[in-house]
């Protein structure tokens, strides 16, 4: 492999790229033929300073963390023989080649696919990046490169050219088609009960794939008391992996749609147990739509139910380790209470890195769809860490993190989402 990208590895080395001397996001100009005529999606203060603001330190590959030493920030890098291109630095090198012209949009597009789809979008690299932290006092207080956003925009820059990726073509036609990206008939979302003001948005993923995961999510609710609503066949997708792939024009029209429905029913909050649309629904939805309500993880909403005592819990003879999924975690700040809960129902082993540093499962952005060897084997490498800890269960809170982790634990251990292991405890 190393042999086919030669020129990409020169390209991206230090003495290809300088660095902007450090500067706020506000007080960085847009450079003038970087224009939002030209890059529509890229041509933003905030993703062009994110686009040259790498200092090329190398801290997005590997970090030395406190508690557990030198540990890899990029898991696609790794599984890519560390070739440059395929880090998060080097990413950036290249979308900067193609922005200032230095590589053909249309002689590269392959390479360029290539090294562009591989990625989680998992936002490691940005928490990890010194352009991030204020360093010394006083030194920066303002976040100056976000990786993922600028991948995004990147991507759906690739889609307004005309570039397109086949797998991600693929789920785009079965989105057209059924509203959801698995191509599934949207009556499998169950009935549509409208019963107060707070809609509780399934998702995708335990709709169609990980059902048992929507079955215990909508037993708690019940359990917890919670007067609830469901959109049954009206429900669509969230939106979340047609912005991962670059398909932001299609995400806007089912936000809409869903924002329209939002409205129609008055709803005032919304329960999930999907990571990925947690995110999108609290995130992305306000920016594309306006519409801001309040977005409750179905972990928090547990959480806060056994500390009440609204519902009781009986400890479970056994151990449990919680991977925290990035769409929860690093993008919704979520780390609290799924480990509250796990703590009250079994005993709880952390598993390190953890929380803002812990890695990704590898099926996130659009990886699982394109390369599904390559997120199982990057699921392998966590699984594998769990058995060294001997743990009896690996829990998650995210449909797609369970689905993967499972794949790759191929029976070794046992894996569940939080809402199973809680019906588990239930006094």
């Amino acid at each position: 492999m190393e042999s086919i990208f030669p020129e990409w590895i020169r390209a991206c080395s230090p003495s290809g790229v300088s660095p902007v001397p450090f500067k706020p996001p506000s007080q960085l100009p847009i450079p003038g033929w970087f224009s939002e005529k030209e890059w529509k999606f890229l041509a933003k203060p905030e993703l062009v300073n994110a686009l040259y603001r790498c200092q090329r330190c190398g801290i997005c590959r590997t970090a030395f963390l406190k508690e557990k030493g030198f540990e890899r920030v990029c898991p696609i890098r790794e599984n890519y023989s560390y070739l440059e291109p395929y880090s998060p630095r080097g990413k950036i090198s290249v979308i900067r080649g193609v922005v200032e012209g230095r590589f053909d949009l249309e002689q590269y597009k392959d390479k360029i696919l290539d090294i562009v789809t591989k990625c989680t979008l998992c936002g490691n690299c940005s928490d990890h990046c010194i352009a991030n932290v204020p360093f010394y006092e006083n030194f920066m207080v303002e976040r100056n490169v976000n990786h993922t956003a600028l991948f995004e925009a990147f991507r759906a820059e690739l889609v307004s050219r005309g570039v397109r990726f086949e797998p991600y073509e693929e789920i785009e036609g079965k989105f057209k088609r059924y509203r959801n990206p698995y191509g599934e008939n949207n009556k499998k979302r169950g009935k549509k009960r409208i019963e107060g003001k707070f809609l509780y948005f399934q998702g995708c993923t335990s709709s169609f794939r990980t059902t048992e995961i929507g079955k215990s999510a909508r037993e708690l609710l019940d359990i917890i008391g919670i007067e609830y609503s469901m959109l049954g066949t009206e429900e669509m997708c969230c939106g979340s992996i047609l912005i991962r792939m670059g398909f932001v024009e299609e995400a806007i029209k089912v936000m809409k749609a869903n924002a329209a429905l939002l409205i129609e029913y008055g709803f005032k909050t919304i329960i999930t147990p999907c990571a990925g649309c947690y995110k999108t629904l609290s995130l992305d939805f306000p920016r594309f739509t306006g519409i801001r309500l309040p977005v409750i993880h179905i972990s928090q909403l547990v959480d806060e139910a056994i500390k009440k005592g609204r519902i009781k819990i009986d400890r479970l003879n056994l151990s449990t380790t919680y991977h925290d999924p990035c769409h929860l975690g690093r993008h919704g700040n979520v780390y609290e209470e799924p480990r509250s809960v796990l703590k009250a129902i079994s005993n709880y082993v952390e598993l390190l890195p953890s929380k803002n540093n812990s890695i990704c499962c590898g099926a996130g952005g659009g990886v699982k769809a394109a390369y599904p060897e390559l997120a199982e084997k990057i699921a392998r490498s966590k699984v594998n860490k769990v058995l060294d800890m001997g743990v009896d269960v690996l829990v998650s809170a995210c449909p797609f993190c369970k689905l993967n982790l499972k794949l790759a634990s191929k029976g070794k251990v046992e894996v569940k989402d939080i809402t199973e292991i809680v019906l588990n405890g239930l006094a």
